[in-house]
């Protein structure tokens, strides 16, 4: 394998905004929503919630370098691991529209992106294929090496 390092994170503004308008849209619910008190506090609460899983789902950063191949969603959420010694291949795929965003299991194997439908499939020696979705999966390959 190649030791070259990497370190990119894509982001996605569509997701930002599609669930800051949901956010939005509990808002002046939340204000206009009769008693009783905890009715509002959800809805002020689930407006939280849609912020926050904006600004988590928003970006996938991805880093290699000789020791291990690791990425996480927003600022280190749900970051997973692989040791680059348990890598046995890797190449760039295009996943299906239906396989969504953020994180699927897809019958290819689990799926892990926040925009577009390129990604870079990691193949380990206990025979597990991850996908890991990047706009630049040709530098992911390459970084890989392969």
């Amino acid at each position: 394998m190649a030791q070259a390092s990497y370190n990119h994170a894509q982001r996605s503004y569509f997701s930002l905004i599609i669930f800051a308008v949901v956010a939005a849209i509990f808002l002046p619910v939340a204000i206009a929503a009769p008693e009783p008190a905890w009715l509002k506090g959800l809805l002020f609460a689930l407006a939280g919630l849609f912020l926050a899983i904006g600004f988590v789902f928003s970006s996938l950063t991805v880093t290699a370098d000789e020791q291990s191949l690791s990425w996480s969603f927003g600022s280190g959420f749900w970051k997973k691991t692989i040791a680059r010694s348990d890598i046995i291949s890797v190449e760039a795929v295009t996943t299906k529209w239906w396989h969504g965003w953020g994180i699927r299991w897809t019958p290819d194997g689990w799926l892990y992106n926040v925009s577009g439908f390129d990604a870079v499939a990691v193949t380990t020696r206990q025979g597990k294929t991850v996908m890991i979705g990047t706009d630049e999966p040709d530098a992911l390959v390459a970084a890989l090496g392969n």
